[in-house]
């Protein structure tokens, strides 16, 4: 019994499939239409594919016909297909989309778009009309466009959470500023944007420094340098900056990229320890100065004593007086002496 149904709606369905692949309107658009155009009856069964459509699925009519349209569907997707149908018989004037995935015969999935339209009580129609897109090879380009834009967005992350960045036109207008480089410089969002990067410059640097950076950049090369800036409330902070053009088809930029890091504490270290080296330096050259001192200076007054020293003893009454005189001034020459030392040492204990 249950084959004598299946057999006579097989029938039926032969039978309008037939009457309107005859239909001269009908032939003619099914034939031409890039789209794939399938007519589902009230129960849901394919009774027609038309050439586009024989074509993408891989199924000819003869292979679809009587077949549940549901049966086509992935799994995931019957139940806003389901809905989409039930839509389109409740509201007759209505068409209704819906994309989803559908087997190919080869067992593959392709998704496609289709149009669900009512035309049950329409004479030399009579069905539900499918008319669909193969769209399987756009949604895997979204798909990797969107897998692309999330690595994108990904390495925008990582980088705005190490790096201070700034994005300007080509004039040097600031576009896009992170949250790191407000928190440097000091200046909200909305005073940078608009603004060139004069606003942080620090003064330091002369007009060749800047001149060089741009020629570099306008030029589409990469620029990488060390700059101090100033923020709003007037401290100073050194970064170690890398500017990266971005070029138009013709070459020429028309956006900047930079990307910074802090080096103030880094910066500050080596001129600390320049300092320290030109203290020390100063120190050795004191101390330098106290040992030539000593061993040439205090040895000459200190010898000239020395040697008076038996004159005095055996000379006469006048030479003594001259030789006094004389190993007085070598008294008085090894004092200022001593005094130098002195001061040279007392300078440096003071650098210790």
């Amino acid at each position: 019994m249950r084959q004598l149904v299946k057999q006579s709606i097989a029938g039926e369905a032969v039978a309008l499939g037939s009457e309107i692949i005859n239909d001269e309107n009908f032939r003619k658009l099914a034939g031409t239409s890039y789209a794939g155009i399938t007519l589902i009856d009230e129960n849901m069964r394919i009774f027609y594919r038309s050439p586009s459509a024989e074509t993408m699925a891989g199924r000819k009519n003869s292979q679809t016909q009587n077949t549940r349209a549901y049966d086509l569907v992935h799994r995931e997707d019957a139940e806003k297909v389901e809905a989409a149908i039930k839509r389109a018989l409740l509201f007759p004037g209505e068409s209704q989309n819906c994309e989803f995935r559908t087997i190919h015969a080869d067992g593959h999935y392709m998704t496609i778009e289709c149009t669900f339209s009512n035309m049950l009580d329409k004479p030399g129609i009579n069905a539900v009309v499918c008319n669909w897109h193969d769209i399987t090879k756009r949604k895997s380009f979204e798909r990797s466009l969107e897998h692309a834009n999330s690595e994108l967005q990904d390495y925008r992350h990582a980088l705005d959470e190490c790096a201070i960045i700034t994005i300007t036109d080509s004039e040097g207008k600031i576009s896009y500023v992170n949250d790191k480089f407000c928190k440097v410089s000091q200046y909200s969002r909305e005073e940078l944007l608009g603004q060139n990067h004069r606003i942080i410059n620090s003064g330091y640097h002369g007009k060749e420094f800047f001149k060089t950076l741009w020629d570099t950049i306008s030029q589409g090369n990469v620029w990488r340098g060390e700059v101090r800036n100033k923020a709003k409330d007037g401290t100073f902070h050194w970064v170690d900056a890398t500017v990266v053009p971005f070029l138009k088809d013709d070459g020429l930029p028309y956006s900047y990229v930079a990307i910074r890091f802090d080096i103030t504490n880094r910066k500050n270290g080596e001129l600390e320890l320049s300092k320290l080296n030109n203290e020390l330096r100063q120190k050795y050259d004191q101390l330098m100065e106290i040992s030539w001192l000593q061993s040439h200076v205090i040895r000459a007054p200190l010898a000239r004593i020395m040697g008076l020293l038996p004159l005095m003893k055996e000379g006469k009454a006048e030479e003594k007086e001259l030789i006094f005189d004389y190993m007085l001034q070598s008294a008085k020459d090894l004092d200022g002496v001593i005094k130098k030392i002195t001061t040279l040492s007392d300078r440096a204990n003071f650098l210790q």
